[in-house]
């Protein structure tokens, strides 16, 4: 062991001090020490050895355990699977997962609470709207800032859907900006029974999404009106898709869609996605409209071919006898 010593001597000293003086120039500055540390013994060394045998031994044998649980169904029967890993490596993989969902899922399991109905109440059909670029639009005007613009129609439709569904808002908006928005549609809070913002979204792959299982709802009862396909790409079974709102003022969307939602309820359509596929997700409206247009005209065309024919040249008459209402009343007109 080599100890250095610094020499401290004035600088008016040096002329009269020798450099043989010992005693102030400190000539042994250099001193050795023969001491043995004892770290150095065999006994430590192989201590040492043994105690880095034993922890990587034990890091590899924790990372196979882990790779085990995780790729194998029963990792328990696995060679080399050690009960004590095990039980660690299934708690390691509670926390990390515990750490991984506060930023990927959404803050509740539920987002929506359990329905609690009254005996012999039918559970309601849920409607998830979307709300920018949906159902509104904004557009920022200088000196007088964000403008929402409605869609044509809506104020009609919503009155219509809460009268027979669960209506939901999911936005993709910050929840702030979602409750300024919902209390201009719904002031009285009577139509909206819950109002989610962005925080309620998941991340999946990269982007986030609407995931509908955490709604805590049947999703053969639960449709979405989406404007973005790649936000429903988990349930696309779900999904209605209409194009972007951006102002146009000659849109028919909801109108159009109003007379579908209607015949879901009133029908008791057990499974909304096989009702979906059927017409289909985009346009879907348009779709049953033209539907209904050709089984009214079949049925007219059975009638004068009949006995109703004689009565054909009686429009109103033949279309009570019918029992079909005119194309244009399924319609419901803009109210605003």
């Amino acid at each position: 062991m080599l100890v250095f010593r610094r020499r401290i001597i004035p600088f008016p000293l040096k002329r009269f001090v020798s450099s043989d003086d010992d005693d102030v120039l400190f000539a042994n500055d250099k001193i050795e020490s023969k001491h043995n540390p004892k770290s150095n013994s065999p006994f430590r060394i192989a201590l040492r050895v043994l105690g880095r045998i034993v922890f990587y031994g034990s890091v590899c044998l924790y990372g196979y355990t882990y790779y085990t649980y995780k790729h194998q169904q029963d990792p328990e029967n696995q060679m080399l699977i050690n009960p004590y890993f095990l039980s660690a490596v299934k708690w390691t993989d509670t926390r990390v997962k515990a750490v991984y969902s506060l930023f990927v899922d959404p803050p509740l399991d539920k987002l929506l609470p359990d329905l609690v109905l009254p005996p012999g109440y039918m559970k309601p059909k849920t409607l998830v709207l979307d709300l920018r670029g949906t159902l509104v639009s904004t557009e920022y005007v200088f000196g007088k800032g964000f403008e929402v613009m409605k869609r044509p129609g809506l104020s009609d439709f919503l009155n219509r859907m809460a009268r027979m569904y669960e209506v939901v808002i999911f936005s993709d908006e910050e929840t702030f900006l979602t409750s300024q928005l919902t209390d201009s549609l719904d002031p009285r809070h009577m139509i909206f029974t819950a109002r989610l913002g962005k925080e309620c979204l998941a991340y999946r792959s990269g982007e986030f999404i609407k995931d509908l299982d955490y709604l805590n709802r049947d999703l053969k009862n639960v449709i979405i009106i989406e404007k973005d396909p790649a936000r429903v790409k988990k349930h696309p079974d779900n999904a209605i898709l209409l194009p972007e709102f951006k102002g146009d003022v000659s849109d028919n969307s909801l109108p159009e869609l109003t007379p579908f939602l209607e015949h879901l309820v009133k029908d008791n359509v057990q499974d909304i996605r096989e009702e979906l596929n059927k017409y289909g997700h985009t346009e879907t409206g348009k779709k049953y409209l033209k539907k209904i247009a050709g089984l009214r005209d079949q049925v007219l065309l059975q009638q004068r071919k009949g006995l109703g024919g004689f009565l054909s040249k009686n429009k109103t008459f033949s279309n009570k006898k019918a029992n079909v209402e005119p194309l244009e009343d399924l319609v419901p007109k803009p109210g605003d």
